[in-house]
C-alpha cells in the first residue's frame, strides 16, 4: 500500500474513532481534549489525530477556542434551536424529493425500519431503537437522489443529533412519544401525503427540540 494511501487510512479510521466515542458519550459533551491525552489513549502519533480534529472540527463535533484548547462539542438553547430549525427544513425536502423520486422504495424501506423499531421499543432495548431511529432520518436523505442534501446532512446534522440522542433519547416517556410520532410519519409516508408529512416532521423535530432543551438547561 502505498504511503500517501496509508497514512489516510489511519487518518479516516482515528476521525471515526473519536467521532464514535462523542456520540457514544465515551467523550463527554464538553470535555477538554488534547492532541497527547488522544494520542495516548489511542496509541497513535499525533499527526493522525491532528488531522482528525480538524475535520471533526469543521463537521461540528469539537470546538477550538483561543487561548483555552479544543472541547467536545455542547449546545446552547440558542445553538440547539438553530440546529433543529437546520434539520427540519433539510428533512422536509430530503422526504419531499425522496417521495417524488422513489416512492415505492421509501415506503416499503420506511415500514420495515419502523417494524424493527416496534421490536426494539417492546423488547426495551434502547440502543437498538436508537440506531434504527437514526436510519430512518436519514433514509429520507439516501432516497432523495441529492447528492448535497445528504452531505449537508452528514457533515452538519446527523451527528450531533446521534450524540444527543445517545446521551437524552433513553426516558420511557420520550420513548413512547417517539414510536407514536415515528408511526405516523411512516403512515403519511405509505399515503405518499406530503402536506401532512411536512406537518408532522415540523411538529417531532420541535418536540425533540423542547426536550433536549430541557435536559441541557
Amino acid at each position: 500500500m502505498p504511503r500517501a494511501r496509508g497514512a489516510q487510512l489511519v487518518q479516516d479510521t482515528v476521525f471515526e474513532r473519536i467521532k464514535s466515542d462523542i456520540i457514544e458519550d465515551r467523550l463527554s459533551l464538553g470535555q477538554k481534549i488534547s492532541e497527547a491525552q488522544l494520542a495516548e489513549a489511542y496509541d497513535i502519533g499525533k499527526a493522525p489525530i491532528r488531522a482528525a480534529i480538524q475535520k471533526l472540527t469543521a463537521a461540528g463535533l469539537l470546538l477550538t477556542k483561543p487561548q483555552s484548547g479544543t472541547y467536545v462539542f455542547h449546545l446552547t438553547l440558542r445553538e440547539l434551536r438553530a440546529l433543529c430549525e437546520l434539520r427540519a427544513a433539510l428533512e422536509i425536502e430530503a422526504v419531499t424529493l425522496a417521495l417524488l423520486r422513489a416512492p415505492d422504495e421509501l415506503a416499503e424501506k420506511s415500514a420495515d425500519i419502523l417494524a424493527k423499531m416496534e421490536d426494539a421499543h417492546q423488547a426495551a432495548d434502547r440502543a437498538q431503537y436508537l440506531d434504527l431511529d437514526t436510519q430512518l432520518h436519514a433514509l429520507f436523505f439516501e432516497l432523495s437522489d441529492s447528492d448535497l442534501l445528504l452531505e449537508i446532512y452528514l457533515e452538519r446534522v446527523s451527528s450531533k443529533f446521534e450524540a444527543l440522542r445517545t446521551r437524552f433519547g433513553r426516558e420511557d416517556d420520550h420513548q413512547q412519544n417517539s414510536i407514536q410520532e415515528h408511526r405516523k410519519l411512516v403512515e403519511a409516508i405509505r399515503i405518499a401525503d406530503v402536506q401532512e408529512l411536512t406537518q408532522l416532521l415540523r411538529i417531532h423535530v420541535a418536540n425533540t427540540q423542547s426536550y433536549y432543551a430541557r435536559l441541557l438547561q
